[in-house]
């Protein structure tokens, strides 16, 4: 149950968001390594962000490639309790509030039309690289 262990740590559970890009700076701190480069991730022995930003990427197969390879059209980003997908290929979006629906049944886009724009607005930035997760 644990993802890492440090005998100089204390053990916890996080409810916060967190993402792969996390495990990087986890590993140098504990560890002890220093990077010279700017890591996206944050270190979860850092106190818990309740506002940050988790975007993330779904990989599809594209039956149009040979090679088994994969390409990404699925594009997500979690705020809080809520959650914007947006499937590029098919121009839909889909807003999900993760904590009432973790299986993400109900699309509540058209009740939030405000949140949408604010989440949709995000995610492009990050996507054309103007914002950092």
């Amino acid at each position: 149950d644990r993802l890492i262990y440090s005998p100089h740590q204390k053990p916890n559970v996080r409810d916060d968001l967190i993402s792969s890009v996390d495990v990087l700076p986890t590993l140098t701190e504990t560890l002890g390594i220093s990077c010279n480069y700017d890591m996206h991730g944050k270190s979860l022995f850092l106190p818990p962000q309740p506002s940050r930003e988790v975007f993330a990427a779904s990989l599809a197969p594209n039956p149009n490639l040979k090679g088994g390879l994969f390409y990404s059209d699925i594009h997500a980003v979690w705020h809080d309790v809520w959650k914007l997908s947006f499937n590029r290929a098919e121009n839909s979006i889909a807003l999900y509030r993760t904590d009432q629906d973790p299986g993400e049944q109900l699309n509540l886009a058209d009740h939030h039309p405000e949140k949408v724009v604010k989440m949709k607005a995000r995610l492009e930035r990050y996507l054309q690289g103007e914002a950092t997760p």
